[in-house]
This record gives structure tokens, C-alpha cells and sequence, in this order.
């Protein structure tokens, strides 16, 4: 389920969702959402889109979201662009 706000993820939760997506909201909110999410449920799968760019992934990606959805990198110039996986 796709959600903008931090009210609308934790009522969502309580729906039995097994997974959310925030749009367009901030790391800092985002992190405070997915500690609120995963105090409620840690089997929820939580993903981030809307505005995430090369620039700004890791900001998103250390909020603790399980994924990051990303869909500039089909429409901007091309850039030789690597990822790292780190088991954690």
C-alpha cells in the first residue's frame, strides 16, 4: 500500500498490509515513521520512493526502510552508477 503520511502507515498496519511504501516524505520523517512501523510490526515490509536520486539514496537508505524505489534513473542522462550490498 502506498502512503504519504506516518497516520496513514500506522493505521494501515493495523489492517494485517504486509508491506507499505512511503511517497515523497523527508529520511528524517521517514526514519521516525519505520521505528513507529516496526515497534507495531517488524514483518511489514517498508519501502521508500518519490524523489530519491543518486544524491540522496543513502540519506533514505539508512532510515531502515527495507527498499528504495527509484525510477529517475530511466528518465535522466545516463551515469556510471555502482551499488554496494552490505550484509547487516
Amino acid at each position: 500500500m502506498e502512503v504519504e503520511t506516518i497516520d496513514d502507515a500506522l493505521l494501515l498496519c493495523q489492517t494485517g498490509v504486509d508491506g507499505l511504501q512511503f511517497d515523497k516524505i523527508s529520511p528524517v520523517e521517514l526514519k521516525k515513521a519505520v521505528e513507529l512501523i516496526r515497534a507495531k510490526n517488524n514483518r511489514i515490509t517498508i519501502l521508500a520512493a518519490g524523489g530519491i536520486n543518486e544524491n540522496n539514496a543513502e540519506l533514505y537508505a539508512q532510515t531502515g526502510v527495507d527498499g528504495l524505489v527509484a525510477s529517475s534513473i530511466y528518465f535522466g542522462k545516463p551515469v556510471d552508477m555502482g551499488t554496494n550490498i552490505v550484509q547487516r
